[in-house]
């Protein structure tokens, strides 16, 4: 599904979701109702009634011979592949506390302890998932690849998930499914919210669900649309905007926190969610293509490098003082960051939001020369990495000034 054909897809189920909210006046317009609706979307109805826990494929066929006949969970899909993977590379269990998921975990444990992965949705019909899983896990067992992976017991546009860390394994596994005619035969639409490569949905999402963290800002712009009276006025164009919006305010200008109430995050978490909705906002592009996916994973790698809260307090000053004074002094904004940092005259930086106090309290000057030091870079140079691993863009403030 290309760029432009995804953008077509939510048009159309942004569409459909309104005239269920019209024809349900009552409804509740939350994640849960957006996030039903888009993993089932193309699923068979005769699919929806798999259960990968208690049915395998013998199983199923029995109960239509034979529909009053007990079923076998000892036989299930799920028990079939801990068995089977028992003496590999791989351990496949199923958690007493998530039963839902078939776990999948590569014993090298090199995934598992990574706080950001590229993430795989591979989304096999009932037909397939049995043998399909089969031959991913046992490629991935094959070739040593390191992941952390799941399967759902229902079949959805989620239903297998292969989280891999090393770049080189997600191109070998993709390479894989897409020579793999089988797999090719069985795979139903992805998630068109995301980068789509063949028909497999890719995102990196850190410690958060992509797919979730769609469904509750596509419901708080529906339920927004609603209650404004632009129901009707629904559609892609809106929904990114909307985000888009919510993005610059909670992390570019920090005028509004609306994004950070919305989804009640902890502070630590900031960062995730700031990296998750800006590659929602990023995917939607017609240029996006699987090499930018993997650019962002590599800056979010980068990103979360520094875990030194007295290091992100800094790094956060410095982007807001880069974004106030370029909106404030036009192309001169980084000099005069720059002139404060090597100087420590106040009147370099605006005192808007009391920015100019906030900055001289926080040790912002040493803090930042402590950092330079450790990555050897000069002021120029690191401020500007940093603005492209936030994503942030300092010509659309300058285009805003002359608009």
């Amino acid at each position: 599904m290309t760029n432009q054909e995804r953008i077509k897809k939510i048009d159309k189920l942004i569409e459909k979701w309104v005239k269920i909210i019209e024809q349900n006046p009552t409804i509740t317009i939350d994640k849960d109702f957006i996030y039903h609706l888009l993993i089932y979307e193309d699923v068979e109805k005769k699919d929806k009634m798999v259960d990968l826990s208690i049915d395998s494929l013998q199983n199923r066929l029995s109960n239509i011979m034979f529909p009053n006949k007990k079923k076998n969970e000892e036989s299930s899909v799920f028990s079939k592949w801990i068995k089977r993977y028992e003496n590999s590379n791989t351990k496949c269990f199923v958690s007493p506390d998530w039963e839902y998921f078939c776990q999948f975990i590569s014993k090298d444990k090199k995934a598992y302890r990574s706080n950001e992965h590229i993430k795989m949705y591979i989304p096999l019909d009932a037909s397939h998932i049995e043998n399909g899983v089969e031959m991913i896990f046992d490629f991935l067992d094959k070739e040593n690849i390191s992941h952390i992976s799941k399967v759902g017991k229902k079949i959805r546009f989620d239903d297998v998930v292969v989280r891999l860390v090393n770049v080189g394994d997600a191109n070998k596994l993709l390479d894989y499914i897409e020579s793999n005619k089988y797999i090719q035969s069985g795979l139903i639409s992805p998630n068109p919210f995301a980068y789509n490569e063949g028909n497999i949905a890719l995102a990196v999402d850190g410690s958060l669900s992509y797919n979730s963290t769609v469904a509750r800002l596509m419901a708080d712009y529906l339920r927004q649309s609603k209650n404004q009276n632009m129901l009707k006025d629904a559609c892609a164009e809106g929904f990114y905007g909307y985000i888009n919006k919510l993005y610059k305010m909670q992390f570019m200008t920090h005028e509004s926190d609306y994004l950070k109430n919305l989804f009640n995050w902890e502070d630590y978490e900031e960062l995730n969610y700031r990296e998750v909705v800006a590659l929602i906002i990023k995917s939607r592009g017609q240029s996006f293509d699987y090499g930018t996916l993997i650019d962002h994973y590599d800056n979010c790698i980068g990103i979360n490098k520094y875990e030194d809260p007295k290091e992100k307090a800094t790094n956060d000053l410095l982007i807001e003082s880069l974004i106030a004074m370029t909106k404030r002094f036009n192309s001169n904004g980084i000099p005069n960051v720059q002139a404060y940092y090597e100087t420590g005259a106040g009147k370099f930086i605006t005192s808007q939001n009391d920015l100019r106090k906030r900055i001289i309290e926080s040790n912002f000057r040493e803090n930042l020369r402590d950092i330079l030091k450790k990555e050897n870079k000069s002021f120029i140079v690191y401020a500007m990495d940093l603005l492209k691993k936030n994503n942030i863009d300092l010509d659309s403030y300058l285009e805003q000034k002359r608009l």
